[in-house]
């Protein structure tokens, strides 16, 4: 895959996967563009269709591109719907068993 020139692109996103930092480009026409954490530039190889950067940015999108900023990078704030699976059942185990 060759990348193009992008003159202006959009604000540096920071996302958590797994234990893996993200950092990637949203451009307001050309969507996500993953950069290297260290440099910034685009990396050589983009994520697949099947790559999991796609399910996490799909639920960033949906949770309107929330964003937290810490330490000055701004991070993505969203729950992939197994995430949310994940919390409610936690929430859950939590409660004691006569509460309601």
């Amino acid at each position: 895959m060759k990348v193009i020139c992008i003159l202006e692109g959009g604000p540096d996103r920071w996302m958590l996967i797994g234990s893996k930092s993200i950092r990637f480009e949203d451009h307001p026409y050309c969507g996500p563009i993953v950069l290297s954490n260290k440099t910034g530039d685009p990396l050589e190889n983009q994520p697949g269709q099947l790559d999991l950067f796609w399910l996490h940015y799909e639920a960033w999108v949906a949770n309107s591109k929330k964003v937290k900023t810490v330490l000055g990078k701004s991070w993505c704030d969203y729950e992939t719907s197994m995430q949310n699976w994940r919390r409610q059942i936690a929430d859950m185990r939590k409660e004691p068993p006569n509460a309601k």
